[in-house]
């Protein structure tokens, strides 16, 4: 007899399964798109669009990569992922100067960018723009250049010094979001994510299940399933946080369709993996 934990385990792992969450933060980032768009969105929230934009731009591209079972690169585009949404909802509720911080730090590394080099060994490269800046005369870029030099005259290349979980708590305190999904996500993605981009020997096999305590490294269909399992949680705690900003922009803007549909999406989704996770 087929019991309900046989099921569990059965579906579990599964790509169909996989595939059905993948379709979920497709349908999320495509919501989030459209809410973008709108008029609605005012001061703060106008300005800093182009975050939401990119942050759609990286949830669609980690759902391309899972279609074709790339786990690893998945998990690293997912830290870009929650650093976006994670600011953008940080900058929508954070005071004034911090919000100015972040412009001004944009402002001068697009200016720092036009003379930078390398040196290595014997070797040594620059790249510089050719015209003229007169930075004397665009009074911003010049506070902007102080306010990012160190006393030694290096470039400072934090834009805040709240670090990204006190960010996540600000938001919480500050919105009806529940900062422990995020801090959550941040614990479960980040860190690997980190050691990936960085090309350590973990980041380049984590993904495998290769430093998981008593797994089968030769069993190829357990190696399989393992990936499985994580790229479905990945879709969903990601198209979860993805729907956590949708009703952060309703909370303060008329978007009470992309909210219905969003949360829609979110109580199917729940209901599949509630029944799957159970206990």
């Amino acid at each position: 007899m087929t019991t309900k934990d046989d099921i569990r385990r059965q579906i579990f792992g599964d790509k169909d399964l996989t595939k059905h969450l993948n379709g979920f933060l497709f349908a999320q980032a495509g919501i989030l798109k459209e809410a973008s768009k709108s008029r609605e969105l005012t001061g703060r929230f106008d300005e800093m669009r182009v975050v939401l934009m990119s942050s759609v731009g990286v949830a669609i591209a980690i759902a391309r990569l899972g279609t074709e079972d790339m786990l690893n690169e998945s998990t690293m585009l997912t830290r870009a992922l929650l650093e976006r949404l994670i600011n953008f909802c940080y900058l929508m509720v954070c005071e004034e100067d911090e919000y100015k911080k972040y412009k001004a730090h944009s402002l001068q590394k697009s200016y720092r960018k036009l003379d930078r080099q390398i040196t290595a060994g014997k070797h040594s490269f620059r790249v510089k723009y050719t015209g003229e800046i007169d930075v004397d005369s665009i009074p911003e870029l010049k506070k902007a250049l102080a306010q990012f030099t160190g006393p030694k005259g290096g470039e400072k290349t934090r834009w805040t010094d709240v670090d990204l979980s006190e960010r996540v708590i600000l938001i919480g305190e500050k919105s009806n979001i529940d900062e422990r999904k995020w801090l959550l996500s941040l614990l479960s993605f980040y860190e690997d994510a980190s050691e990936a981009l960085h090309g350590t020997l973990y980041g380049s096999v984590f993904h495998t299940g290769f430093y998981e305590p008593g797994f089968n490294r030769g069993d190829a269909e357990a190696i399989e399933r393992n990936a499985q399992k994580k790229l479905t949680l990945l879709y969903w705690q990601m198209g979860d946080i993805i729907a956590d900003v949708i009703t952060f922009l309703g909370e303060r803007s008329r978007l009470s369709d992309f909210v219905k549909k969003s949360q829609e999406n979110v109580k199917k989704t729940t209901e599949i993996m509630s029944f799957i996770l159970k206990d």
